[in-house]
């Protein structure tokens, strides 16, 4: 299979997960901010599984393409969800239900396996779009939407301002280090420049040899799959980036 072909069998394996991952990490920031009486989230028409009330065009395309996008934010009303302790649990809500979602990968591909025991290795065998029969079709979709969703998780988790890791920090620690965070809040620039430094252009400049972020997502995706699905073979799949497609 050649570099083209990879990339297109990742995207196409990676959608569905994606999309929901999208949807219902948003929904959560809306349900959890009305939750606190905040009407603004139901105002601008964001409690819904519609995704297209979610899912920004250019931010989607380009977290496929580049590796790096969003989606639309929830805006909560700072007047309504007050303390910092409440606007963390607004933010934590996202990352967390993409954790949940990845674990609900996790138990299909459980019960997937535990039907078949021989669906992982069939599917390393023929990892091409719509190849190898339903059981190995539905094999990738779940593996691509458990990293996706891990992925999801991990990257909202970053204590880097804009992100919902961020407000969670800042709300848990927010009392405690006061000076960090009106610091950070202050150099936001610079704080997002080391950031893509350490995160984007550490990894392609070493070679991939250290890519601080995608070691943390390789720990967690390894402990669930390990412990939780199988141990007899491999995961494999992985993020789909044009932008990795063309410089392999």
């Amino acid at each position: 299979m050649d570099k083209w072909q990879l990339y297109l069998t990742l995207v196409l394996y990676a959608l569905p997960g994606l999309v929901l991952g999208f949807t219902f990490h948003e929904l959560a920031h809306a349900v959890v901010a009305m939750r606190y009486g905040d009407a603004t989230p139901r105002a601008q028409g964001r409690i819904t599984l519609d995704p297209r009330r979610h899912i920004d065009p250019l931010g989607f395309g380009l977290l496929l393409t580049v590796g790096f996008g969003w989606a639309k934010p929830v805006q909560f009303n700072p007047y309504v969800v007050r303390t910092r302790v409440q606007q963390a649990v607004v933010a934590v809500a996202g990352p967390l239900t993409n954790l949940v979602l990845a674990i609900v990968f996790v138990i299909a591909m459980h019960l997937e396996i535990a039907a078949d025991p021989n669906v992982p290795g069939d599917a390393i065998v023929d990892f091409q779009f719509g190849h190898g029969g339903a059981p190995v079709i539905l094999y990738w979709f779940l593996v691509q939407g458990f990293f996706m969703n891990v992925v999801l998780f991990i990257f909202n988790m970053l204590p880097i301002p804009g992100i919902d890791g961020y407000m969670v920090f800042r709300g848990l620690l927010g009392g405690v280090i006061p000076d960090v965070f009106r610091w950070m809040d202050q150099n936001r620039q610079i704080v997002w420049f080391g950031a893509i430094a350490l995160l984007f252009l550490l990894p392609q400049l070493s070679g991939g040899n250290t890519n601080p972020l995608a070691t943390v997502i390789n720990h967690v995706q390894d402990f669930l799959y390990g412990n939780f699905v199988t141990r007899d073979f491999p995961l494999v799949g992985g993020f789909p980036s044009l932008f990795n497609a063309l410089s392999s």
